[in-house]
């Protein structure tokens, strides 16, 4: 019995033992197992971790760089002469000859610089033929939308000269009478720094060369008031008495006759 008892035993412990060692196998890969899937996660968190690092990165620069083209959008600008209007759009020329369209909407400003100085406008006071600058579009740019669109109004510069006598001399001005018609309205010539004084036969002459009654031709500037700043004065030299004007003679005797 004894003989057939201690080989059962030895089997059954055989068995359990291997069952033991199966199952401690089993932990060990299962353990090494998880332990590489918590690895993979791991380096899945990482990377994912590492893209979204990236891509904060990636949007901090464009929004740096976004921030920079704004700033120089603002400064930059196009100038030219507007060649079409829509309800929305310019189209301008520069001088350079190239074409630019400018969008505008509800928050572009409109403003005239010139005479008068700065002055708030509308799209639709703008016509064909003004010269504008376009704020907000850079000029290597043939379309953009424009922050402000100015409009530059230069006043026309009359030239006029006159031709007289200097009846009197006040501070850096001079008046000046019709040769002629002395009942007709006398000229203010202002002299500045600038003014050019020609005298035959003295150099540099100056305003202090000029004497009442003497004979001046003064070329510049007319203003509103018909006051001329002037560019040039001519004094003319002699005894000049200008035109007179022509009296009334016979053109010819009567001739002689016979019958």
């Amino acid at each position: 019995m004894r003989k057939i008892f201690l080989p059962i035993l030895i089997a059954f412990l055989v068995v359990v033992f291997a069952g033991v060692v199966v199952k401690a196998q089993d932990r060990a890969t299962s353990s090494s197992e998880a332990r590489s899937e918590a690895a993979d996660r791991a380096r899945d968190r990482m990377a994912q971790l590492k893209d979204k690092r990236a891509t904060i990165a990636a949007e901090k620069k464009e929004k740096i760089k976004e921030k920079i083209r704004d700033k120089f959008r603002r400064r930059a600008h196009v100038f030219g002469e507007i060649t079409a209007i829509s309800a929305t759009t310019i189209t301008i020329e520069t001088k350079q000859g190239s074409i630019k369209t400018i969008f505008t909407d509800s928050e572009t400003k409109f403003l005239q610089l010139g005479k008068g100085g700065k002055k708030e406008i509308e799209l639709t006071d703008l016509k064909v033929g003004d010269e504008i600058a376009a704020v907000g579009i850079a000029k290597d740019e043939n379309e953009g939308l424009a922050k402000f669109v100015v409009r530059f109004v230069t006043p026309q510069v009359r030239r006029h000269a006159v031709f007289g006598e200097v009846s009197e001399i006040g501070d850096n001005q001079l008046t000046v009478s019709h040769l002629i018609q002395k009942d007709k309205p006398t000229t203010t010539v202002k002299v500045t720094a600038a003014t050019k004084i020609k005298i035959k036969g003295k150099e540099n002459a100056s305003f202090s060369d000029i004497k009442v009654g003497d004979k001046v031709a003064a070329s510049g500037i007319v203003d509103e008031n018909g006051v001329i700043t002037a560019k040039r004065i001519f004094v003319i030299p002699g005894k000049f008495e200008g035109a007179k004007p022509k009296s009334a003679t016979e053109s010819a005797t009567p001739s002689s006759s016979t019958d």
